[in-house]
């Protein structure tokens, strides 16, 4: 059986480390597919959850425009033909705020059994919050909820960052009459919802390709985290049952410091056969485990270098050894 995403979303494998039939199919570090009780597996889960569609979350980046172009140009490119791709999209150069183009991805999403997108947030008011009503009203007909990955929006942004979830729970959930906020919804009926956070957990140096040592601007100790994210807890605790918050960072002791709940990385290096090894570490941790379903990495090459840069273009994943 290939693992390809259609079968991933097929065979349930989403909850794959949470319960024992997983040891008799899969072994850390090696993932034995055509062994695997698939249909067994995806009965038990069907049983446990009442829509599993709510349960595979696709990643969603409202970052494009035309008229003028906007993210298209990124690296000193020139759309509409020359784009910041190496693959022209089926829609061309489109805009994120088209709402034409907002219903074809819609119907795309749903065709492949997704339930849940996950917006790239950069901020009140930025592009894309100004973007997300639309894209809400488009979802909502196509029976998709929405919740929001934070971005690295701001220098203060972890002190912001309570305020901000209270901002996205108000104005797109509340306001809306929760129509499609995502609220997850356990196998014991509890219901909260659930916030990817980006760049969260990080060194405070880094060696650079020098071999010296350089800061990590965005650093943040972990104690900051947790102290901004207990403010939120505390702010929203007699609205929902939990509220999950998601780092992206492997090492689950630096997620527990930060006082944050589970793992999910965006690594496109991350292959199907180190999901299981992840996903026990979260586990054991009493931690969530979210696994990176993607295709790879085939990122353009920037035209202008400055002298001296670290610079290297990444390679093209998944590698063909």
């Amino acid at each position: 059986m290939r693992l390809n995403r259609r079968n991933f979303l097929a065979a349930c494998l989403g909850a794959a480390a949470a319960h024992p039939v997983v040891a008799g199919g899969l072994r850390a570090g090696g993932a034995e597919a055509d062994s695997f009780p698939w249909r067994a597996f995806g009965d038990l889960l069907r049983s446990r959850y009442r829509d599993l569609r709510r349960h595979f979350v696709f990643d969603y980046y409202p970052w494009y425009a035309a008229e003028p172009f906007r993210h298209w140009t990124q690296w000193h490119r020139s759309p509409p033909t020359d784009l910041a791709a190496n693959t022209m999209p089926l829609l061309g150069a489109y805009d994120s705020r088209s709402q034409t183009v907002i219903e074809q991805h819609a119907r795309w999403i749903a065709e492949s059994g997704v339930g849940v997108i996950n917006i790239s947030w950069w901020g009140q008011g930025s592009f894309s919050d100004r973007a997300v009503p639309l894209i809400m009203d488009v979802m909502a007909d196509h029976d998709i909820h929405v919740t929001f990955h934070l971005e690295p929006y701001s220098a203060d942004r972890v002190s912001r960052f309570p305020d901000d979830v209270l901002y996205l729970l108000r104005q797109y959930g509340d306001k809306r009459r929760w129509d499609g906020f995502f609220l997850d919804e356990r196998a014991d009926g509890s219901q909260g919802p659930v916030f990817k956070l980006f760049r969260t957990t990080l060194p405070r140096q880094i060696e650079n390709c020098r071999g010296a040592l350089e800061a990590v601007p965005d650093y943040v100790p972990d104690g900051v985290w947790r102290r901004e994210a207990d403010r939120l807890r505390t702010a929203v605790r007699d609205n929902f049952d939990h509220v999950t918050l998601l780092s992206d960072t492997w090492d689950a002791g630096r997620v527990a410091a930060a006082g944050l709940d589970g793992i999910s990385v965006y690594d496109p290096a991350e292959e199907p056969n180190r999901w299981l090894d992840h996903a026990l570490v979260a586990s054991r941790a009493g931690m969530v485990y979210s696994f990176p379903v993607n295709p790879g990495l085939d990122e353009i090459e920037r035209r202008v270098v400055e002298p001296g840069s670290c610079y290297s273009p990444r390679p093209f994943l998944p590698r063909g050894d």
